[in-house]
């Protein structure tokens, strides 16, 4: 028989099946047991923090919908598969055909990611140019970047070839 201070992975599912995200507070409270002792099983069970919000809530992942990003998000509270927002940008932009522009990534995971974008740059995890007047973040990975770096030039081209269309017409 287990210790009464233990909470069963059953339990765990349970409290979430009814509200799908919680704080370690809401957690502790309903599970009646300390922070301390909620926040051990919340990790013993891979319980994932949100990349957002302070990373302040908690979700199980046998209940989270991912999306084709690895990326969840729940009443305005994000989650990530990979667990941290350097992770997940640093996914992303690898995963980009044509490399991402702070905007882009600030739209996807929907809050200001300048502070990690220039700490990943400084740490040389991903590789940033400005072009067209805003910058473009890359892998650092060489041939990834070349690849990411070229197609970014033809998609830019073309687009500049279709404003200046526009201006003539």
């Amino acid at each position: 028989m287990g210790n009464r201070m233990e909470i069963s992975k059953k339990s765990l599912l349970k409290m979430f099946a009814t509200k799908k995200v919680m704080t370690l507070s809401e957690a502790a409270r309903i599970s009646r047991r300390t922070k301390h002792s909620t926040k051990y099983h919340l990790k013993k069970f891979g319980a994932v923090t949100s990349i957002n919000k302070n990373a302040g809530y908690y979700s199980l992942p046998e209940i989270i919908e991912w999306d084709e990003y690895g990326l969840w998000e729940y009443e305005k509270i994000l989650f990530s598969k990979l667990g941290t927002v350097a992770a997940t940008i640093t996914f992303l932009v690898d995963d980009s055909p044509s490399g991402l522009s702070g905007g882009e990534i600030a739209r996807t995971l929907k809050c200001s990611c300048y502070s990690i974008l220039v700490r990943l740059t400084e740490k040389r995890v991903l590789r940033r140019e400005r072009m067209s007047g805003r910058y473009i973040y890359f892998s650092a990975d060489d041939e990834l970047f070349k690849r990411q770096r070229e197609k970014h030039l033809e998609l830019s081209g073309a687009d500049a070839g279709c404003r200046e269309l526009a201006h003539i017409l």
